[in-house]
């Protein structure tokens, strides 16, 4: 808590992300998924969806406490390298356990390219999984996704020149089993077809307030 910057901006804060993680070992991952665990059960919550980028939470699931969705994270920055070896990684089926349930979270439109997203669906179609991604979180994404401007033009490669949401529906992910988490830039006519394709709509009031 307090590691990461508020008001400065979205890239500043991934930035900042990034090198926060690259200082945490296994452990350290560990023992922030036990503390979120006591700090949920705390307060009453006793479901929960967590996007799992470490494996942490796959890892301990079964001496978590909450009934748990584990959104399997995917992440290929649009490098071709990288999508095989992300989709590898979650092909073993997780075990099955009590009250615990196995996702994917394809991460966000702009974070991923379209044969991962394609990917991500066929997967999740075949095993009957739920899906939820980050949508709309900043103008900062539409900016670089639909015109190949803005601050992610320095950390992304050439844009796909396509609206997030139409990626998303271009690979098969609009469907009544994916949540979209975020929609603090959506757009009237994306919240009509979000609607009109019973996807469900996340919105998460502490990310908007450091980062929107």
């Amino acid at each position: 808590l307090g590691r990461l910057p508020a008001g400065d901006g979205f890239p500043a804060w991934i930035g900042a992300l990034v090198r926060a993680r690259q200082r945490l070992g296994r452990a350290d991952f560990a023992r922030a998924v036990r503390a979120g665990a006591r700090a949920l059960l705390s307060t009453g919550t006793t479901a929960v969806g967590d996007i799992d980028a470490s494996g942490a939470c796959a890892r301990l699931a079964p001496e978590l406490g909450p009934r748990l969705v584990v959104y399997r994270e995917l992440l290929d920055a649009w490098d071709p390298g990288r999508t095989r070896a992300t989709l590898a990684r979650v092909r073993t089926r997780l075990r099955a356990r009590a009250c615990v349930r196995e996702g994917l979270s394809p991460h966000a439109p702009y974070t991923n390219s379209a044969e991962l997203l394609r990917q991500a669906h066929a997967l999740a179609r075949r095993r009957g999984l739920a899906l939820t991604i980050h949508w709309a979180e900043t103008p900062v994404e539409r900016a670089w996704l639909e015109h190949g401007t803005g601050p992610l033009a320095a950390l992304l490669p050439s844009a796909p020149r396509r609206a997030g949401l139409a990626l998303l529906d271009e690979a098969g992910l609009l469907t009544p089993r994916t949540s979209l988490v975020h929609g603090n830039d959506a757009r009237p006519r994306e919240l009509a077809l979000l609607a009109q394709r019973g996807v469900t709509l996340v919105h998460c009031p502490g990310t908007r307030a450091r980062v929107a």
